[in-house]
């Protein structure tokens, strides 16, 4: 059965981990790194292989590392923060008034006169849609 180290994420083989190396989830290639590599890819892990959904404490965690003084880990939490939150928020911004709209080829013919179709159509119990007047 393989085993999952934390620094590289690399499911890899029992003997690719040495005795300490499995309580720790960490690989004999990746054990050899110098501290420093080594922390930045586990930070990098980290913020890739986080929730969709975050706690508070991922929350302010990941806002934290927006100001994180290496550059590689300060450019992937912006881009996350990015890709979650500001994203999100153009998306819902530029579509809202949209979404609830479904056009019904029924009432074509008020397009047809020059009348536009009412985008508060209610919806009738047999599942086509009525004009509110």
């Amino acid at each position: 059965m393989s085993h999952y180290c934390k620094i590289c994420g690399c499911y890899k083989s029992n003997e690719s981990f040495s005795g300490r190396g499995h309580a720790q989830h960490v690989c004999k290639k990746c054990a050899h790194l110098p501290a420093e590599i080594r922390e930045e890819r586990l930070t990098l892990n980290r913020i890739y292989e986080q929730p969709w959904r975050l706690s508070k404490g991922q929350l302010q965690w990941l806002e934290k590392l927006k100001q994180h003084h290496r550059e590689k880990i300060r450019e992937a939490a912006e881009a996350e923060w990015n890709k979650r939150f500001v994203a999100r928020q153009q998306t819902e911004d530029e579509g809202e008034e949209d979404d609830d709209w479904i056009p019904n080829p029924e009432y074509d013919w008020l397009a047809e006169e020059g009348t536009s179709p009412d985008r508060n159509w209610v919806p009738d119990p047999n599942g086509d849609y009525e004009l509110p007047f």
